[in-house]
């Protein structure tokens, strides 16, 4: 008679281990503008950084004009020309992810 415990049963068993890995985070874009982006020396300007996350990680702003004084935190700025000479004002703005 045979009880399932025969000798024709047999069995085996195994595990493996595997580690997983966070995707990698993709980089943020930045667009700037000028409103206005023409004016006259001592007038204002608000300087609008936009970034965006393709992994909706959340952004820091930075941005640094060559001359005048920056007020405001990102993403909105306002600039103050008092005292500038007329000339091209750049405004280096960066965003940074941070990984949730």
């Amino acid at each position: 008679m045979d009880n399932g415990k025969g000798a024709h049963q047999r069995s085996a068993s195994c595990q493996a281990s595997f580690t997983v890995n966070p995707l990698p985070m993709r980089g943020p874009s930045l667009t700037v503008s000028a409103n206005p982006s023409m004016l006259m020396c001592g007038e204002p300007s608000t300087i609008t950084a936009v970034g965006t996350s393709p992994d909706n990680s959340p952004l820091t702003y930075s941005c640094t004009p060559t001359s005048g004084h920056l007020s405001g935190a990102g993403p909105i700025y306002t600039l103050d020309t008092a005292g500038v000479p007329a000339s091209t004002i750049p405004v280096n703005c960066t965003v940074t992810t941070h990984a949730t």
